[in-house]
């Protein structure tokens, strides 16, 4: 969505307010998780509001690549490393 706008709108603070309440709203419609909207609004923050050298498109395409990753790593880390199960209680 960011890129969307980072194409279509000029880098304007009303833009990326707009912008904001309509990842609210989609985030609303959708019923996405409660984490879903500030994440989704990190994400928007960083692809719409720091320079880039490159196409907007492309620097949301390495956001989402680099979110997928970690989250890969993260699941492939919790099933190799699992945490030790609690030991249970003494008996007296």
């Amino acid at each position: 969505m960011a890129a969307m706008f980072a194409i279509y709108f000029p880098p304007r603070l009303v833009w990326y307010g707009i912008g904001i309440f309509v990842l609210g709203l989609v985030c609303s419609i959708t019923r996405s998780s409660r984490a879903a909207y500030p994440l989704g609004g990190v994400a928007f923050t960083i692809v719409l509001l720091i320079s880039h050298t490159e196409p907007p498109w492309r620097v949301a395409f390495h956001r989402f690549a680099e979110v997928s990753i970690g989250i890969v790593v993260a699941v492939v880390l919790t099933v190799v490393w699992p945490e030790p199960e609690p030991a249970p209680p003494e008996k007296k």
